[in-house]
């Protein structure tokens, strides 16, 4: 019982050293197909930027309007002042005669309440 842990105990670290050698190669394949992924998407990304602008330059055949441009800017005449708004003279009464509107009758009380008759 004694020899069987004992050598359990000696192969334990030899199992242990294998095994990380097959894990460090597999590491070192997973990164190098990650790393041929990367540059894959780099490229269909890069070839995808150029085609979108490409497009973008096609339309940017809108120019700027050639007619030369005032220095100053164009200012517009005051409003006419009306006859009526002149100041110092005094407002022209209308000639015909508002009258109010009529008014509401209000609405007549509601009848008072009977009282209950209990029979």
């Amino acid at each position: 019982m004694c020899r069987l842990h004992a050598l359990l105990f000696i192969l334990l670290p030899v199992f242990s050293i294998l095994g990380q050698d097959d894990f460090e190669q597999w590491l070192k394949k997973d990164q190098q197909d990650y790393q041929h992924y990367l540059s894959e998407q780099d490229r269909a990304f890069l070839n995808f930027l150029k085609e979108d602008w490409e497009a973008y330059k096609l339309a940017q055949g809108i120019k700027a309007d050639p007619r030369p441009k005032p220095i100053r800017m164009p200012m517009a005449p005051p409003p006419a002042v009306k006859e009526l708004e002149k100041p110092g003279e005094k407002p022209v009464k209308p000639e015909k005669k508002i009258q109010p509107p009529p008014s509401i009758p209000a609405a007549p009380a509601p009848p008072p309440k009977r009282p209950i008759e209990i029979i």
